[in-house]
């Protein structure tokens, strides 16, 4: 951990997804998930909306989880979500298919404004028709780390 790291990550869904059903699951893990609401409540961790409606509508989970912490939603404004749609025509392939409120663009354009630091658990791809938030973000200059990376930058110890 960095003496005096004060980042501000802006978390993807590929974090929360995989965080609690996979790697963290809140019921072997609750001290992590307590710590991370703590650090949500202190504006150290954020995401975008678009993060929320990918996770989907679910009354438990991880989606309800992100959902109840109305600190961690970042609220739009217009130059980010002229940005997003900047980075949106400029990777036109970032969104393989997916609908153009898919929350890439949104975390990439926020990092980009505030200085913040993107988490994914995407992977960098080797396929240039198809950029991952790594890509894009090496491409832009922007810190892309995987949540592991964060938990250390946050001072967590279980």
């Amino acid at each position: 951990m960095k003496s005096g790291d004060a980042s501000v990550f802006v978390v993807d869904a590929s974090v929360w997804i995989s965080a609690h059903q996979v790697r963290y699951p809140s019921d072997v893990f609750p001290t992590l998930w307590s710590h991370l609401k703590s650090s949500a409540e202190a504006g150290r961790i954020r995401c975008p909306r678009q993060v929320v409606h990918e996770l989907g509508s679910n009354k438990s989970g991880v989606a309800a989880w992100v959902r109840n912490l109305k600190q961690l939603v970042i609220k739009e404004t217009a130059p980010v979500q002229r940005r997003a749609g900047e980075i949106l025509s400029e990777y036109n392939n970032l969104l393989h298919g997916a609908t153009h409120d898919a929350a890439d663009p949104w975390l990439i354009a926020y990092a980009e404004a505030a200085g913040w630091v993107v988490v994914t658990e995407e992977k960098m791809s080797q396929n240039v028709a198809k950029p991952k938030i790594p890509n894009i973000c090496s491409d832009l200059g922007i810190e892309c780390i995987d949540t592991v990376a964060m938990l250390r930058r946050l001072g967590l110890r279980l």
